[in-house]
C-alpha cells in the first residue's frame, strides 16, 4: 500500500510505501494547484512534511532522511495537521513549490479559519503577490464567524499600499479591544501625517500590551521627529528593559543620548548593542561609524 503526499519543500507528489522500519519516497509531478489533486486514490492519506531542515528534494534527500530517521519529526497525515502547526509552517517554511500552491494547500486544509486565512495573506502580502493576498482576506471577510483579524491585516495592507484612508474605513467598526487594533489604526493615520493621533494610538496600544514591539519603535520615532530626546530616552529605557536582547531598541537609546549631547552615555549603549548576539553586517557597519562618531567627538 502506498501512502501518497505533498512535500512543501520542494513541490512534487511523493508516494511512500510503509515498511517494517521505513517510509521510501518516490518523487512524481503532479499539479500542486489543490490539495485535493494532491491526496491519491481515495481512501489514502496525504503526508505533509512540516518544517525538516536540510531537504532539498523528495526523490534523493527525503528518502537519505527516511533511511536514517524511519519516523522524522514533522512528518504527519494532512488530516491530522493542527491549526497550530500551520501557523509555523506558514512562518518558517520556504516553499520551493511557490507561496501559491502553498497558499492554495493551507486554505483547502483549513477554509474557515481566520487565523489561516490572515497568516497565508500575510505569507503572499510579503512575497510579493498583493493581489491574491487581497483576495484571500475578502473570501474570508465573506466566509469567517469572525473577521476583526482579517479587517486589521486588510488595513494595514492598504496602509503600505498608500490608501490609508479606505484602511480606516475598513475597520470603522472593529472593537478597539481587538489586538493590534492602536497599533494599525496609529499607523493609517501616520500615512495621513496625523502624527499626534498616531502617537495616542501607540501610547494606547503600549497600555494595552506593553510586549508589542512596533508600538515601542513607532512611538519612539515620534518622539524622536518631534526632538522629545529626554522623553525618547526614558522611552526607550523602558524599550530595552523588556526587550533586553533587542539590539535596535539600545541604539536608538544611544541616539536619544547623542542628540542631548551626552555622548559617553551614547557610546556606553553603542558598544553595549555591538556586544548584543545577532549579527548583521548593514547593521554593525552603522552601528561602528555611530561609536567612531562618538569617540572623535564629532
Amino acid at each position: 500500500m502506498q501512502i501518497h503526499g505533498f512535500c512543501s519543500c520542494c513541490g512534487e507528489m511523493v508516494a511512500y510505501t510503509p515498511g517494517d522500519s521505513a517510509f521510501r519516497g518516490r518523487g512524481m509531478a503532479v499539479d500542486s494547484r489543490s490539495s485535493r489533486n494532491r491526496g491519491g486514490p481515495a481512501g489514502k492519506k496525504c503526508v505533509f512534511i512540516v518544517n525538516i531542515p536540510g531537504i532539498a528534494c523528495c526523490e534523493e534527500c527525503i528518502d537519505e532522511l527516511l533511511d536514517t530517521l524511519p519516523h522524522p519529526p514533522g512528518l504527519i497525515c494532512s488530516d491530522e495537521l493542527s491549526p497550530e502547526t500551520a501557523l509555523d509552517a506558514l512562518v518558517s517554511i520556504d516553499f520551493i513549490a511557490g507561496v501559491d500552491a502553498a497558499a492554495d494547500f493551507f486554505l483547502d486544509i483549513f477554509p474557515f479559519q481566520e487565523e489561516i486565512i490572515d497568516a497565508v495573506a500575510l505569507r503572499l502580502y510579503q512575497e510579493g503577490a498583493a493581489k491574491k493576498a487581497y483576495s484571500v482576506l475578502e473570501y474570508g471577510l465573506r466566509n469567517c464567524a469572525s473577521t476583526e483579524r482579517l479587517q486589521l491585516e486588510m488595513a494595514s495592507f492598504m496602509g503600505m499600499d498608500g490608501d490609508p484612508h479606505h484602511g480606516l474605513q475598513v475597520i470603522a467598526d472593529v472593537p478597539e479591544d481587538t489586538p493590534r487594533y492602536h497599533v494599525i489604526k496609529g499607523n493609517l493615520l501616520r500615512h495621513l501625517d496625523r502624527w499626534d493621533e498616531a502617537a495616542l494610538c501607540w501610547d494606547v496600544a503600549l497600555t494595552v500590551d506593553p510586549a508589542h514591539e512596533v508600538a515601542w519603535f513607532n512611538l519612539g520615532d515620534y518622539l524622536f521627529m518631534n526632538r522629545k530626546y529626554a522623553e525618547a530616552e526614558q522611552h526607550f529605557r523602558e524599550a530595552c528593559r523588556i526587550f533586553p536582547e533587542e539590539r535596535r531598541f539600545r541604539v536608538y537609546l544611544g541616539d536619544a543620548f547623542f542628540f542631548q549631547d551626552l555622548k559617553a552615555r551614547a557610546l556606553q549603549e553603542y558598544i553595549h548593542a555591538l556586544e548584543l548576539p545577532g549579527r548583521d553586517p548593514a547593521f554593525d557597519s552603522n552601528l561602528q561609524g555611530k561609536i567612531d562618531r562618538c569617540e572623535s567627538g564629532s
